[in-house]
């Protein structure tokens, strides 16, 4: 029998506060990816003011692209801004929510923002890894919610998008559903 090492005890931050990062997701992740660059973990708060809309600030590295965009669109929805969310989507685009019809276009994305997020007392997105190319993204978080009522959960989370011209055609949201219940 393996002896497997003691699980180290997770950090979760105040809910009003930005989540703590866990070192151990990302060794995990890294053990996941050894042959690829180490996971980009940058907190939100770090990274100063990031205008949603405004997608020419990127650079040329389809590696930074993907990471901009994933915390543009996370930045976005912890904003509550419906705006700057679709600002980042091309209008046809189509996105899915765990096990959700898809939405298509940017009225029924906006509809579910302001169905499921706007109301929500703290949406934190702390992004774990994102591993992006010229047309896809997929971004890994601990994702920590704060329902109106007070209840509160923090769990993991990721976004897959293809891109075109910069802008999301299609998203994927894996998770638990009950977080926007």
């Amino acid at each position: 029998m393996r002896d497997h090492p003691e699980p180290a005890e997770r950090v979760v931050a105040d809910p009003a506060s930005p989540v703590v990062r866990d070192r151990h997701v990302e060794a995990a992740s890294r053990e996941s990816f050894p042959a690829s660059d180490s996971p980009s973990w940058t907190p939100l708060a770090a990274t100063g003011e990031l205008r949603a809309g405004d997608l020419s600030d990127m650079g040329d590295d389809p590696r930074t692209q993907g990471r901009a965009v994933a915390q543009r669109l996370f930045q976005s929805l912890e904003a509550r801004d419906a705006d700057a969310v679709l600002a980042l989507m091309a209008e046809d685009a189509t996105l899915r929510i765990a096990g959700a019809a898809p939405l298509v276009g940017h009225v029924a994305v906006r509809e579910w923002i302001e169905t499921h997020v706007v109301g929500l007392r703290t949406l934190r997105h702390s992004i774990t890894d994102v591993r992006a190319d010229d047309e896809f993204v997929l971004a890994e978080a601990e994702v920590t919610v704060v329902r109106a009522d007070g209840a509160a959960t923090t769990q993991p989370a990721a976004l897959s998008v293809r891109l075109r011209g910069g802008r999301i055609v299609r998203g994927q949201w894996y998770g638990d559903p009950r977080l926007w219940e």
